[in-house]
């Protein structure tokens, strides 16, 4: 009877796997079964199984195409596996790919590397591999040059943008810019600018079009690229019948092209529509020119902010081009030209007149389509980038080193912020979800890095071991504000090319830990890694932390400056960051903090010929030179008071309840949003000053 009964429940079985074996692969089975792949191989212990699984449980899987093979790639370089992940790019070989993914394969860049020596390496083979590409084209760049084949890959910016994923990781090398002293290693160019030349090479920007000629700078202004708008003259100027006149005034276009403004780029852009008056964005017409984009709160709040939208294809380049070319814009900002490779591959065609960059990443990106480059002066103003001239060292300001025109941006930028959430609430959560106690009722001292695994250089590495050894309830925790985008999974079509994405990845993380086993030891246990964090918690963790460790040689910027705002040390190693990528001591100067100035004096800013002299080149007395002295000062601000104190900020902020003044006029947040010097209203002013300058 058993056996009969089994007998029955085999049959009845096969009858259902064969249902199922000849039902069409449809794309959500495909996502699920990438999810599950992707999810063995990160080692993810599954406690309970969903439902859906139980379908994949079939007798015969048939082999992977090579579609699946290519996405199951793409998913795992993003994981950090990059071994596994280059094993099936050569396996995916369809005819029209192997071009694309030979390139990839010799421009791979892995985001955690596992000593300094090997992170040079890295950067070697990337920059001897863009210079055979550059100077000896292989059989596959000539191709990449004379075949149809090829052109589709380069007219598909979202195919285009796997051989570019490397972009993001390439400013966290810590090569790109000389440090403190001249005799630092680093490259002659920076390593975007290589990537950016083989891009180039591999695919030719589309010829210019003839409303956009040089020869035709001096356009006519009915002409299509232009909305004219009828006013009533504000002057009252009459004709002889004493009926008002009208007249023309031209509409100056400005396009905003970004692959997403749910992140760092969508802030920027709330800050600067956020901080123009009605009265003076009257003449100027803003356009959001976006891919496809995950929604959040930072993307409900910019998009109203804009008089109109145009929706960019990832699939057609030839075609998001004529979108942006026919909506008439005379300037175009790059949003997030720096992190988004889609953005990168469009920002080499000429399409308007004026193309600037909005500040990201620290270092000049050396596209010659580029005219601009927009950054706040508060990042640079202290900063210095010594070169050697005939054996000689001299100072040189960071925007010397650009190849596009730097546009500074006086006083401080605003950015919009979600509000803290309460201590105590902290202080559950944390303790709920992962198993942190923070606060100084809790015998733990958090020490928060705000970047992912990703940005941790492996200099660093040894400011993080001193900091453990100091402090015995030390706790490094590395966290990030959870954006749109961390909503969807690694493979999906918005994200796939983002190579930053996901923020914390498994393998990255285990990768990270197995590289600081050897240094910390024991102490490993006290390094935290927190999936991204919605904004409002990250924000309360930060506000209970002893202090921001702003990493090196790559430095942070909006992480710093919101810190310092909410009134939390943070510690910066100037003499080991990039001169370009070094932003701690010129915001603390500028919001008036003590640990930026000498400490026999509160020294005025230095004057252009006391700037340059050798001799005031270190004046920063309480900011770290060492790993050891980066790792001493942290453990410092937890005991000494007075010291603390002058690692916080001066300027009125916050109330007696620590409620932000943004509202309270004569407050510094608030005059970074209103008034005639806010960065929206100096944006305007530049850009009235090229309309002007053609009219």
């Amino acid at each position: 009877s058993n056996q009969r009964t089994t007998e029955n429940v085999s049959s009845h079985l096969e009858m259902r796997f064969s249902h199922f074996n000849r039902s069409n692969l449809t794309e959500e089975s495909e996502e699920l079964l990438l999810s599950v792949l992707l999810s063995e191989a990160q080692s993810i212990v599954r406690l309970s199984v969903p439902l859906t699984d139980l379908y994949l449980c079939v007798m015969n899987i048939s082999e992977l195409n090579a579609k699946q093979r290519f996405r199951l790639g793409v998913g795992l370089a993003k994981l950090g596996l990059f071994d596994l992940s280059l094993k099936h790019v050569w396996m995916a070989a369809t005819p029209w790919e192997a071009p694309l993914y030979k390139l990839r394969a010799k421009l791979v860049f892995s985001p955690v590397h596992d000593s300094i020596r090997s992170l040079s390496a890295a950067v070697d083979n990337f920059e001897r591999q863009a210079e055979l590409i550059l100077l000896n084209p292989t059989p596959m760049v000539t191709m990449a040059m004379q075949s149809s084949v090829m052109r589709v890959i380069c007219n598909s910016l979202n195919e285009a943008a796997l051989a570019l994923q490397s972009l993001p990781l390439l400013h966290l090398a810590g090569f790109a810019a000389p440090r403190h002293t001249a005799d630092m290693g680093h490259s002659p160019a920076a390593l975007p600018i290589l990537l950016g030349e083989v891009f180039q090479n591999v695919c030719p920007a589309q010829p210019i079009t003839a409303t956009l000629n040089n020869s035709n700078l001096n356009y006519n202004k009915a002409s299509r690229l232009h909305v004219i708008l009828k006013y009533n003259d504000t002057n009252n100027h009459s004709n002889h019948n004493g009926n008002k006149t009208k007249k023309k005034k031209v509409i100056f276009t400005v396009g905003i092209v970004s692959g997403s403004f749910d992140g760092i780029p969508g802030k920027v852009m709330i800050g600067l529509l956020e901080s123009m008056s009605k009265e003076a964005r009257r003449g100027f017409r803003f356009l959001a020119m976006c891919f496809p984009t995950p929604r959040d709160a930072n993307t409900d709040r910019v998009m109203p902010l804009f008089d109109g939208h145009v929706n960019l294809s990832p699939y057609n380049k030839t075609q998001t081009i004529e979108r942006i070319i026919a909506s008439g814009a005379d300037y175009i900002f790059f949003a997030d030209a720096g992190l988004d490779s889609r953005v990168f591959a469009l920002s080499h065609e000429r399409l308007a007149l004026w193309q600037g960059l909005l500040w990201s990443c620290g270092g000049t990106m050396g596209i010659p389509t580029v005219d601009h480059y927009f950054v706040p002066e508060i990042l640079w103003k202290e900063s210095k980038c010594p070169v050697l001239v005939d054996g000689v060292q001299s100072f040189q300001r960071p925007q010397n080193l650009f190849v596009e025109q730097v546009v500074l941006l006086e006083g401080l930028p605003y950015l919009p912020r979600a509000a803290a959430m309460h201590p105590v609430e902290v202080q559950k959560v944390l303790q709920t979800r992962y198993l942190l106690q923070v606060g100084n009722d809790t015998g733990t001292r958090v020490y928060l890095f705000p970047q992912s695994v990703k940005h941790m250089h492996p200099e660093f590495d040894e400011a993080v071991e001193v900091i453990l050894k100091a402090d015995p309830l030390a706790v490094v925790v590395l966290a990030v504000a959870k954006a749109g985008r961390d909503n969807l999974p690694p493979t999906h079509i918005a994200v796939r090319h983002d190579l930053m994405h996901p923020v914390m990845p498994v393998a990255a993380t285990a990768k990270l830990r197995q590289r600081l086993k050897p240094l910390l030891g024991k102490n490993l246990r006290r390094f935290r890694v927190l999936p991204a964090l919605e904004e409002s918690l990250l924000r309360g963790l930060m506000r209970l932390s002893i202090a921001v460790l702003d990493s090196y040689p790559v430095g942070m910027h909006i992480q710093v400056l919101e810190a310092m705002l909410d009134n939390v040390p943070v510690i910066s190693a100037v003499a080991l960051q990039e001169c370009t990528n070094s932003h701690a001591f010129s915001i603390a100067r500028f919001l008036n903090i003590s640990s930026a100035f000498s400490r026999d004096q509160k020294t005025q800013l230095l004057s252009e010929e006391e700037w340059s002299d050798d001799n005031n080149a270190d004046n920063f007395d309480l900011y770290p030179t060492s790993p050891e002295e980066f790792g001493v000062l942290a453990f410092r601000l937890s005991r000494e008071r007075e010291l603390r104190r002058a690692f916080t900020c001066s300027e009125v902020v916050y109330n007696s309840e620590n409620v932000a003044l943004e509202d309270q006029e004569g407050s510094l947040l608030y005059r970074s949003k209103h008034g005639s010097d806010t960065h929206g209203a100096q944006l305007l002013t530049f850009l009235n000053t090229l309309r002007n300058s053609y009219s």
